[in-house]
């Protein structure tokens, strides 16, 4: 453990390092606290859409908003005296000289050691992990290998999403971190270091996100609860926002009876898949606004009659 995690005051000074809404929403919770940091670290502004105008991130609008100092390069916090980084989805190792100048504490959203790395959240969900959690880890060289301060379980529901997902363990990771920090002088002395098989989380790609109906319903359903999961029908892309497996049991006998049906295909308002069906709440046609999938299948136009997605 850095030796001056053992010379930190009660609630100390802070530089926060963050982007997305779940690392905004633990700065709002620091700010509420009366624990605001003295500068915060964040990706810069950046367009969300074409042709749209420079944003800033969650992060740096909360931070503006609360009257804090922001910068976007880790060399800039040499301009600034802390006595503690915060780190919270940052999405970048910080280097050995940034690491130098105060201990540093992250925010992971999982249960160290289990998912490491970039996208701890969305392989929870995919891996079909009941019990997810948040460690206040050490940040040290090394992927996310640092010694563990506190930890907490979070349990995943059945409707959980990633972007759900991410709020709540967002939530319980501010008021640990705050918890720590009102009584630092103590707080961070004595770490357990992690124990058993490592698993990395790697970022989700686009070919990832694609929906194969030959899979299980349930995995599926599990693709489409992280975000941004996409299939074909015709030749129309389609991203499937909301959807739900269902097993022989819970469907029309119809649609069980529908044994030649390749994956994919539409019966009853169910998509056959290679085990399981799949129910879809809400989709969104390229070009098009999200729509209920009822509403859609009653008004398609321009589809072919027999609608298979693949």
């Amino acid at each position: 453990m850095d030796p001056r995690f053992a010379r930190l005051h009660d609630r100390p000074s802070t530089a926060f390092l963050g982007s997305p809404q779940e690392a905004a929403l633990v700065l709002s919770r620091l700010i509420a606290a009366d624990m605001a940091p003295v500068v915060v670290l964040t990706k810069p502004d950046a367009r969300r859409s074409r042709g749209a105008s420079l944003l800033p991130t969650p992060v740096a609008q909360v931070a503006k908003d609360g009257g804090i100092a922001v910068v976007f390069e880790p060399e800039e916090l040499k301009d600034f005296r802390f006595e503690l980084g915060v780190v919270v989805a940052y999405g970048r190792l910080l280097r050995e000289e940034i690491l130098a100048q105060a201990p540093f504490v992250n925010i992971h959203f999982s249960l160290l050691p289990r998912w490491r790395g970039a996208a701890p959240v969305e392989r929870a969900l995919l891996a079909g992990d009941r019990v997810t959690g948040v460690s206040l880890m050490e940040v040290a060289p090394g992927l996310d290998q640092g010694a563990v301060f506190a930890w907490r379980e979070v349990p995943i529901g059945s409707e959980a999403t990633a972007l759900s997902l991410r709020g709540e363990l967002a939530e319980v990771g501010a008021e640990l971190l705050i918890t720590h920090l009102e009584t630092a002088q103590s707080a961070f002395l004595s770490p357990r270091q992690q124990a058993g098989e490592a698993s990395y989380a790697s970022k989700i790609t686009r070919e990832e996100l694609r929906i194969d109906f030959s899979r299980d319903a349930t995995n599926i359903a599990r693709q489409v609860a992280l975000g941004g999961a996409w299939c074909l029908l015709d030749s129309l892309r389609v991203k499937v926002i909301r959807a739900r497996a269902l097993d022989a049991a819970s469907v029309p006998s119809e649609v069980v009876g529908a044994t030649n049906a390749p994956p994919g295909s539409l019966v009853a308002g169910l998509v056959i898949c290679g085990e399981g069906y799949l129910r879809i709440d809400l989709l969104q046609v390229e070009g098009r606004r999200p729509t209920e999938f009822d509403a859609f299948y009653r008004g398609r136009t321009n589809l072919p009659g027999e609608l298979r997605f693949s």
